[in-house]
Formats: C-alpha cells, structure tokens, sequence
C-alpha cells in the first residue's frame, strides 16, 4: 500500500468524541424532549410530507396480528390488514401478507406494544430514541469528515446540529414507526463507520462490523439504499483493506454478511410465504415493474415526478438549507480541493461524499413509480443536502466566515421553532385539550368554561368548544381536577395560539 496514506489528519480520537457529546447533550436532550411530545400526540394528519400515517397503521395492525396469531404462524412477515375474527380465513393465504419491504421494522416496533404492554407510544419512543442514535452520528459524521479539511474543534455545536435535527426530516419523521426513520439511523452508523475508516491509517484500520451490521439492517429494512451502501462498501474495504485478492478473508465476511445474507434471508421468507419459488419470484417480478414503470391506474410520469422531487426537496431540506449549501459550496469546494491536492485520505473521504450524494438520489432513478408516489423517497436526497449544509457551516465558520454561519443556524432555528409549533406543539395540545376535557365533572367543567368565556384566545377558545362538545358527566375526583388544572395552565400560558383541528385539516 502507498506509505502517503500515513499523512492522516488524525484528529479522530475518543477525545474529540468526548468533547463534542460535552457540548451537544443538552440541545440532543432538548429535542429528544420535544420529540417525545410529538409521539404523545395524534399522528391521524400525518401523511405524505408530515409523516406516513398510513403505512404506521399498517404496522400497528401487523403488530395485532403477530399477537394474535403468533411470529411462526405468520412466517414472521406482516400481515397489514384487519382479519375478520368470525369468519374463516385461510391465515396461509399469500393474498394477506407484505412482502415487498423487510420485516425489520415490523418486528422491531412490534416489541413494545405486544411484550413490553407499551403500545403506540411505545413504539414511538422507541422510533425516536433510534432517530435520535441517527443524528448523532450524523453529528460526529459532520466533525470527523471537516477535521480533515479544516479545524472544526472551535466551531459552536449548535451551528450543525441546528442544520441536522431542525428540518422536517427529523421533526416530522423521528418517531415514525416504520421504516423510514430506522433506515435513515443505519444509514448514519454506516456513514459515519465509512468516515472513520478512510480516516484511520492502514496500519490501525477500523472494524468492519459496524459496516456489515449497517449493510444487513439496511437491506433487512429497505431496499432503497441498496445501491449506495453497496458502493460504500466496496470502496471502503478497497481502500482500506486492499483488493479481494489481498484480503480476501475480509471480502468475504462483508459480502456474505452484509449482502448474501440479509437478502437470502429475505427471499428465503417470500418463498416461505407463498410456498414455493415460482410464486415468489413471480411477486417480486411484479412489484418491481409496478415500481419502475406504474401500473394502469398510476402510471409513471415524468413531468408529475420531477415537480414532486423539486417540492419534495424544498420541503424536507428547507431554504435555510439550501442557502447553507451555495453560500458554503465554493468555500467547500476550495478546501476540499486544497486537502486533496496534498493528501489521498483527503482525497478519499471527498470521493465517499461524491458517492452518498449520487447515491441518495438512485432510487429516484431505479424505481421511478415508487420514487414518484412516495413523498418519504426524497428524504434521502434532501439529507445529503441538509448534512452538506451542516459540513458547509463548519467550512464557514472556521473560515472566518462566522456572522454568516450564526445568522443562518440562526435562521434554521427559528424555522425549526415554527415547524415544531405547527407539527408538533399545536397538535399535541389539541389532542389533550380534547382529551383533558372528557375528564371533568359537570361543576369543574362549569368553572373552567367561566373563565374560557371571559378570555378572548385561540387556546381558550379551543377550550370552550371542547368542553361544550364532552358533555361531561363523571364524577368529581383528583383525576378531574389534575384536568382543570392542566387546562387552566393551557389556556393562560397559550394565549395566543389558535388551534385548528389537524385530522379535520
């Protein structure tokens, strides 16, 4: 191997990890807080750009049926329909069962709610602890890659973080309980296991575990980041291992594990379902050209894809995002160019981050259709630019470019309260205005509309129609009066919030 590689710009030590969770924690448990909030609220709204409510509740019904039926009945693989209970149903029939996404999700997010009694919430937390793992190492992906081209350990956390976790990708989509907020978490492990790699000298080289787990998981949740895990992969072990003739030992454990493997398994289950191998391979073969070119009743259009993929992307990275990215490409650009000039692992980590942006955006190209109909498709594109921004505020910052880098964290931040307000705070208290409400006895609920009545607000207004349409009739108790007082609190502390009803909407 080529004796350069030793000029590392080793700057990759548990100390600088250590450092960057010192300065992080708090911001990271101030959102994980918040997150926790949105996966206490209703989620029924939550559809195409502000979550997938629909596939959640096929996941939830899967989950019923797993308890029902039992893991091994099912073959292990979602059912997402309601089963009539009084009427004979043949649990083998293949016309029942999901096979064309992994089951991973389905599983993962069925623990809570059948072993653990924790149902939907449960689940949701689980979503967002994993969201949470996920942008973590987006974080330390963003700090370790710009270390290697300029000296990061000054720069304010919050002007990444600010770029990473207040976008819609992680406000609307962290405590999703499928496969989207999972696949985005593995994606960050493997990035970030790809980084350290290429920035380790040969002589101490990075496991490959944390990349054949990140593979696995990825193609046992997803097929969508096949293709740029794939080449990840590759160039990851060439570079760093050498050719399969080299090492040929390594090679092999990273394609059977990371590869043979996860998918063997998979197609293993289809056959399982439906009981045979013509069968299956009939389904795959159909769903894949449902994919790529559409079906009679949603055929693919270009014109329709290209204006989804342009709003998608406005959506999801945001303009702050995407000011971040041209107001730091030719600062990017430059630095990145200087440190490949004079290092082939700079050089090296520049060709990683060529790869994961062409990358995320394959899918739009091999399954056009699916691409096409699903709004959460284009979170892949949308979080290279959002952690290109994030990289590009690190560039800026330690440039001397530090008033620009503040105003447009800045500005992230404040279009991040507003969504966490519209997406998250709003329908919160809507559910629990509603539900608060149901608690109080006829007296406390009569003094609690008194005051409604006498303020002249959104929140007090919501009140007094939630009270008017519960009717209550419980009896007068602690539970009620917790109610009251929590209402009280809602209706002076959010005076000028005016609630509008997200499943109406």
């Amino acid at each position: 191997m080529d004796k350069k590689n030793n000029d590392h710009l080793i700057r990759c030590s548990p100390f600088m990890i250590t450092s960057l969770w010192r300065r992080a924690w708090p911001f990271l448990a101030l959102l994980t807080g918040l997150l926790v909030v949105r996966a206490a609220g209703d989620h029924r709204s939550n559809f195409h750009y502000t979550g997938d409510y629909v596939s959640e509740l096929s996941l939830l019904v899967s989950a019923e049926n797993f308890q029902r039926f039992g893991f091994v009945t099912t073959r292990f693989a979602p059912i997402p329909m309601d089963v009539p209970k009084n009427v004979p149903v043949d649990i083998h029939s293949p016309a029942l069962y999901y096979t064309h996404y992994g089951p991973l999700p389905y599983w993962l997010f069925s623990l809570p709610i059948n072993y653990l009694s924790l149902g939907e919430f449960g689940a949701r937390i689980l979503a967002v602890l994993l969201s949470m793992a996920g942008l973590w190492c987006a974080l330390a992906s963003v700090y370790e890659w710009t270390e290697s081209f300029v000296s990061s350990s000054t720069v304010p956390v919050l002007l990444p973080l600010a770029i990473l976790a207040l976008n819609p990708v992680m406000l609307c989509y962290a405590d999703n309980i499928n496969e989207q907020g999972l696949t985005e978490a593995i994606k960050w492990l493997g990035f970030l296991w790809a980084v350290r790699s290429l920035r380790r000298p040969l002589e101490r080289p990075v496991s490959v575990i944390p990349g054949i787990v990140a593979s696995f998981l990825l193609l046992y949740t997803s097929f969508e980041w096949l293709v740029p895990m794939g080449a990840v992969m590759v160039f990851v072990l060439w570079t760093t291992r050498g050719s399969p003739r080299r090492s040929p030992r390594i090679w092999a454990q990273a394609v059977f594990f990371g590869c043979i493997l996860p998918v063997g398994l998979r197609w293993a289950q289809v056959v399982w379902v439906f009981g045979g191998w013509s069968p299956a391979l009939q389904d795959w073969k159909d769903i894949l050209k449902i994919r790529e070119t559409g079906s009679l009743t949603l055929p693919y259009s270009a014109c329709r894809h290209i204006v989804k993929l342009f709003f998608g992307l406005w959506w999801f990275a945001g303009p702050v995002v995407l000011a971040s990215v041209a107001a730091s490409g030719r600062r990017l650009a430059d630095v990145m160019t200087a440190a490949s000039h004079r290092s082939i692992p700079a050089r090296r980590l520049v060709c990683l981050l060529g790869l994961w942006g062409v990358g995320s955006i394959s899918w739009q190209f091999l399954m056009r259709q699916h691409a096409m109909i699903h709004g959460f498709t284009y979170i892949h594109p949308a979080n290279f630019l959002i952690w290109t921004a994030a990289a590009g505020l690190v560039v800026l910052w330690s440039a001397g470019r530090t008033t620009l880098a503040a105003a447009l964290a800045a500005a992230q931040i404040f279009i991040g309260g507003m969504l966490s307000k519209s997406e998250i705070i709003i329908p919160f208290l809507h559910a629990r205005v509603v539900a608060e409400a149901s608690r109080l006895c006829p007296s406390d609920a009569a003094a609690v509309l008194a005051e409604a009545g006498r303020m002249h607000s959104g929140m007090a207004s919501e009140i007094s129609s939630a009270l008017s349409a519960a009717s209550p009739s419980v009896p007068c108790g602690d539970d009620g009066r917790r109610a009251a007082i929590w209402l009280r609190f809602w209706m002076y502390a959010v005076k000028s919030s005016s609630l509008n009803d997200p499943v109406s909407t």
